[in-house]
């Protein structure tokens, strides 16, 4: 029993180099996306955009629930330790 040869379209250098350079874009994008400090950056974007506004302004009911469990916290913390 003889097999037929798989027809294959032919590969030319220009393809090989357009893959090249996408799959060198997504490794670069993957590299950026676990990078500590591009990690770190975004982080403090969204902290940034929870407690301002895009127009500059505090956003007070969030600082507001922030600095209310920051303050439960620390009483617990004080009576914890004073027992």
């Amino acid at each position: 029993m003889a097999y037929a040869p798989t027809s294959t379209p032919p590969v030319t250098t220009a393809d090989l180099e357009s893959a090249r350079q996408s799959l060198a874009a997504h490794i670069d994008a993957i590299t950026d996306r676990v990078s500590p400090g591009s990690i770190a950056h975004r982080q403090s974007r969204k902290l940034r955009r929870l407690f301002k506004s895009d127009e500059g302004t505090v956003n007070t009911r969030n600082v507001a629930v922030v600095a209310g469990v920051v303050t439960v916290l620390l009483v617990y913390a004080i009576r914890r330790r004073t027992v």
